[in-house]
């Protein structure tokens, strides 16, 4: 297992406007209520962070991972769906 930097929300300051998903260069970055982040494909970049206008994001250790060689074929697919 491989430990990673994401990203994390502060769901008490995020205002959901998107700057963070259209800036994401993994698509890891969903906005529902607050934007919500899938640690199984965010790098970590901190871009994201940078892009913020309130400041909600920050980069802190992910859980662990699984190398990619070792991941479910149903995870592999949805990664490679992404567009």
């Amino acid at each position: 297992m491989t430990v990673v930097m994401i990203a994390k929300v502060d769901e008490s300051t995020c205002t959901a406007c998107g700057d963070c998903v259209d800036d994401c260069p993994t698509g890891a970055i969903k906005v529902d209520v607050v934007a919500v982040i899938n640690a199984n494909i965010c790098d970590g970049c901190g871009v994201c962070v940078a892009r913020c206008p309130t400041e909600s994001l920050t980069i802190v250790e992910g859980p662990k991972r699984l190398p990619s060689d070792q991941l479910p074929p149903f995870i592999i697919r949805y990664t490679e769906g992404r567009s």
